[in-house]
């Protein structure tokens, strides 16, 4: 595993879903909080990646690269998912991006995010900011969903195994089956 480099109270960053890291998946993108007063769907978009994104605009805002389909953590589009890291003082995400298959400029359908954060880091308090209160609940595992933002989003916070200052979480952000997005 990598040692987490700038991220106080955090033992390691996550490793990529293909086990190591290709250049594209380690380069510097920065984890970003969700902006609600910019606009209301704000928290149903991670690291600056949003549902609907054509491709060639989401490699314009992180570094993305292909995984293996053996690889994909993204249900049901494990041909067309791609993945990027991003980081920030107390935050590591370990993003995979799935997007159409078979289009020429494919669009962002789902999103599935490892994130480790510690507690000097604001997230998911900001997330939870963003979006309110959950629509539903159980103990470390919350949904939200907006019909007007054409998306649903469900995390759930992970037992630790060992040692370690961070949190771990898995967060998912797929369109909403009755979107007209």
């Amino acid at each position: 595993m990598l040692t987490a480099v700038a991220c106080p109270g955090m033992a390691r960053a996550p490793r990529s879903a293909a086990g190591s890291s290709p250049a594209a998946a380690t380069a510097s993108n920065r984890a970003t909080d969700p902006d609600n007063e910019l606009d209301p769907c704000s928290g149903y978009t991670f690291d600056g990646v949003s549902l609907g994104m054509p491709r060639s605009r989401v490699a314009g805002v992180v570094s993305i690269a292909p995984v293996p389909a053996s690889q994909s953590l993204v249900a049901g589009f494990e041909e067309s998912t791609f993945q990027f890291r991003a980081v920030r003082p107390g935050r590591a995400d370990e993003v995979q991006v799935g997007f159409e298959p078979r289009v020429k400029d494919p669009r962002v359908e789902r999103l599935r995010a490892r994130i480790h954060v510690s507690k000097i880091d604001p997230w998911p308090a900001s997330l939870f900011g963003a979006l309110g209160s959950p629509r539903q609940a159980i103990v470390d595992e919350w949904q939200w969903w907006s019909p007007s933002c054409g998306a649903a989003l469900h995390l759930v916070k992970v037992g630790q195994l060992g040692s370690g200052e961070s949190e771990p979480y898995i967060l998912e952000i797929k369109r909403m089956a009755t979107s007209n997005k």
